[in-house]
C-alpha cells in the first residue's frame, strides 16, 4: 500500500460511536485506513473486531483485510501469535512502560500517517549528551526540582501553555502528554493537571506552576525546546523525579478499571428525554436539591481539594462532538473555583492502580448516543461499554477517596447546554 504524502492520524482509545461511525460513513476514507493495533486489552479487541467488519462491508477479501492491521507488541506473547494466525504484518517492542513516546507504540502509527520520524530521532539524540552530564544536566535538574516540590509539600503540578508571544506556545497536546507520564512514572504521587479553563493560576502552598515556552519568571518553572528535545527531558525527568519519590517508574501500567454498577440516581434536571441525571454516592452532593447547587458545591469542594477533574465519555470533535461544549463548561467552573481545572476524554489520571491517594474533585459526564456500533461478534454495543466504564473509573475513584459525581445527559447537546446555561447563573 502507498502512503498519501498527507495522512490523517485518528487515536481510538475508548468505546466512543462518533469517530467510529465518521470513519465508517466515508467510504473513501476507509479504503485508504490502516489500523494499527498498539493494546492488548478487551477495549482493544473490541475496535478491531469493529473495524474487520467495516473492511468486510467494502468486500475486501480476507488477505486484503489481513494486511491492513499492523500489530506492535512483544515477541512470544500471545498477541504476537494472534498476529502470526491471522496474517497481519508484525512489529515487535518491548513490553509498554510510562517511558512510550520514542517506542514503536508511537513511532509506528505516526510514521504510517507521515510524520518526519528519523528526524524526530535525529533531534532527541542531539539532546542526549546533555543528559549524561553530572553538572548542568537539565534532566536531572527538573526531575529534582519536580520530586523536590513534592517533597515540600506541592504535589499538585499545574501543566500550562501560556504563551509569551503571538506567535503561539507550546506544541499541541505537549502537556497531555507530560501529564499521564508523570502521574504513570511516580505512581501518584505527583499529581499532574492541564490547565484547561478559566484563566492562569498563581502559585500556592499546594500548587506547582510549570508552563511550557512563555511566561518566564512569572511561574515556578518554565520549561521550553524543540519537540523532539522535550521528549527525552522529560522522560528523563520522571525517571529522576519517581527516584527521589521511592516510586517504581517501570511498574506493569494498569488501565482499565472493573465495571462497577451504576450509583443511584439522585435527581433529575430537565425535561424527559432531555434531562441530566446525577448520579453520585458523596453525601455532599447528594444533598444538593437542583443542578445549581450541585454545580455550586462541585466548585466549593474543588475550591478546597486541589483540583477539578472533568472526565466526558463523549465525543471530544469540536465541530462534531462535545469537545467545544465540555471547553466551555471548564472555563466557566474554573473562573468559579480559582482553582485548575483539568479535562480529559474518556479516562482519568492518576492511572487506575496508582498506588498513592488521589486528590481533586470528579465531575464524570456520560451521555446516550443516537447512532451506536454493535461490536461483531457479541450481544453488544459501543454506548453501553462507554458507559461501563466510566461506571468502573468513577468507582475507582471513590474508593480512593476522592468526591465523584456523574452527569449522564440522556440527550448529549441538550444536556449540555443545560449545564452551560446553569453554570452561567441562569435559571
Amino acid at each position: 500500500m502507498t502512503r498519501p504524502p498527507t495522512a490523517t492520524l485518528t487515536l481510538l482509545e475508548g468505546p466512543e460511536p462518533g469517530p467510529l461511525l465518521r470513519i465508517c460513513a466515508d467510504r473513501e476514507r476507509l479504503r485508504r485506513t490502516l489500523v494499527v493495533v498498539t493494546g492488548n486489552d478487551q477495549a482493544t479487541d473490541t475496535l478491531r473486531r469493529i473495524f474487520v467488519q467495516m473492511f468486510q462491508d467494502l468486500d475486501l477479501t480476507p488477505e486484503e483485510i489481513a494486511r491492513r492491521f499492523v500489530i506492535v507488541t512483544a515477541p512470544g506473547g500471545v498477541p504476537a501469535k494472534k498476529a502470526a494466525d491471522a496474517g497481519h504484518p508484525l512489529i515487535e517492542a518491548p513490553e509498554p512502560t510510562a517511558f512510550g513516546a520514542l517506542s514503536p507504540y508511537a513511532l509506528v502509527p505516526a510514521g504510517l500517517a507521515g510524520a518526519d520520524v528519523a528526524g524526530l530521532l535525529d533531534g532527541a539524540a542531539r539532546v542526549l549528551p546533555s543528559l549524561t552530564r553530572p553538572e548542568n544536566n537539565p534532566g536531572l535538574v527538573l526531575g529534582a526540582i519536580l520530586g523536590g516540590a513534592v517533597r515540600s509539600g506541592r504535589e499538585t503540578m499545574v501543566l500550562g501553555g501560556y504563551p509569551a508571544t503571538a506567535s503561539g506556545g507550546a506544541d499541541p497536546g505537549l502537556a497531555d502528554w507530560i501529564a499521564p507520564l508523570l502521574a504513570d512514572a511516580t505512581g501518584g504521587r505527583l499529581l499532574p493537571v492541564v490547565q484547561h479553563g478559566g484563566l492562569p493560576v498563581v502559585p500556592d502552598d499546594d500548587l506547582f506552576l510549570v508552563t511550557l515556552e512563555g511566561r518566564p519568571r512569572q511561574d515556578d518553572a518554565t520549561v521550553s525546546g524543540p519537540l523532539a528535545a522535550q521528549l527525552v527531558l522529560w522522560e528523563y525527568a520522571a525517571a529522576v523525579a519517581a527516584h527521589l519519590l521511592d516510586a517504581d517508574p517501570l511498574r506493569p501500567l494498569e488501565r482499565d478499571p472493573a465495571e462497577a454498577a451504576p450509583d443511584p440516581v439522585m435527581f433529575f434536571d430537565g425535561d424527559p428525554g432531555q434531562a441530566v441525571e446525577v448520579h453520585t454516592s458523596d453525601p455532599a452532593f447528594a444533598a444538593a436539591p437542583d443542578l445549581a447547587a450541585l454545580l455550586e458545591a462541585v466548585v466549593r469542594r474543588a475550591a478546597a481539594a486541589s483540583h477539578l477533574a472533568i472526565v466526558a465519555h463523549l465525543d471530544p470533535d469540536l465541530a462534531r462532538g462535545q469537545g467545544a461544549q465540555v471547553r466551555r463548561l471548564a472555563a466557566l467552573l474554573a473562573a468559579r473555583c480559582a482553582r485548575p481545572v483539568t479535562i480529559s476524554w474518556g479516562a482519568r489520571y492518576p492511572a487506575v492502580g496508582n498506588d498513592h491517594r488521589e486528590k481533586g474533585v470528579y465531575l464524570m459526564m456520560t451521555g446516550n448516543v443516537v447512532h451506536d456500533v454493535p461490536v461483531p461478534g457479541r450481544h453488544q454495543r459501543l454506548g453501553p461499554l462507554q458507559v461501563a466504564r466510566a461506571l468502573g473509573e468513577a468507582r475507582a475513584a471513590s474508593r480512593g477517596g476522592r468526591p465523584v459525581v456523574r452527569l449522564h445527559l440522556q440527550d448529549r447537546w441538550a444536556g449540555l447546554a443545560r449545564l452551560l446555561e446553569t453554570a452561567r447563573g441562569g435559571p
